[in-house]
């Protein structure tokens, strides 16, 4: 038994690791509209100001070119096994293109906002960038 799982987990391994070469073959030259997540956690976790100084910032980006997008909200607080509810506030913007985005992360608007603004604010930040199919 132990060698048929030790097997199938082998099997799952070589499976999961083409698929992911093949992803990033496939994604390498992905054209179409960026999406940029952003989750942060707060050092304050909770706190309303910080919250919505935050949520006010980051709709100020929504103005800057190349963002054909903007959601910013708190967090939606779930028992669901797979919902990950430790965050604070999450951001998604959408962009035309990686060169959009590119040149957003790189407009001094958005660092200003983003070194003076939200860093004092945030413990955590992890960011996620897809392209939509």
């Amino acid at each position: 038994m132990r060698y048929k799982i030790m097997s199938l987990m082998f099997v799952m391994g070589l499976i999961w690791g083409a698929a992911a070469a093949a992803g990033e073959n496939e994604t390498a030259g992905a054209t179409g509209a960026v999406n940029h997540i952003v989750i942060a956690w707060l050092k304050q976790p909770g706190d309303a100001a910080a919250r919505k100084r935050f949520i006010e910032t980051t709709k100020r980006f929504a103005k800057l070119p190349g963002v054909i997008g903007h959601r910013v909200g708190p967090v939606l607080p779930s028992d669901r096994k797979v919902a990950d509810s430790s965050f604070d506030i999450a951001v998604v913007v959408t962009f035309k293109d990686k060169e959009a985005l590119a040149a957003y992360l790189e407009d001094p608007e958005h660092k200003k906002g983003v070194e003076e603004e939200l860093k004092p604010l945030v413990e955590k930040v992890v960011v996620y960038d897809f392209v939509s199919q």
